[in-house]
């Protein structure tokens, strides 16, 4: 594991690969690790992937909603209005 995070520590601040990247790499380091301890089955990795999908499925609105009402207080003119005051 101290492997996983130096490689994605390291990677980040070299600039060898981006912030999102170092991520996935870190994530697709630990399902290697805990695929080569014996430590993950199938319904574990079913488990994780439905969660994370619960997880998103909330998610996604509200940053939705949050782009949404942005670009209404923009279009309308709210925010230039605030800005005048």
């Amino acid at each position: 594991m101290l492997f996983i995070f130096l490689l994605m520590m390291g990677g980040m601040y070299s600039g060898i690969f981006p912030p999102t990247v170092g991520g996935a790499i870190g994530a697709f380091g630990t399902l290697l690790y805990a695929l080569a301890m014996r430590r993950l089955n199938k319904h574990k990795l079913y488990s994780a992937f439905w969660e994370s999908v619960v997880v998103n499925a909330q998610l996604f609105p509200m940053i939705i909603g949050g782009m949404l009402f942005a670009r209404l207080i923009a279009l309308s003119g709210l925010a230039q209005g605030f800005n005048d005051f």
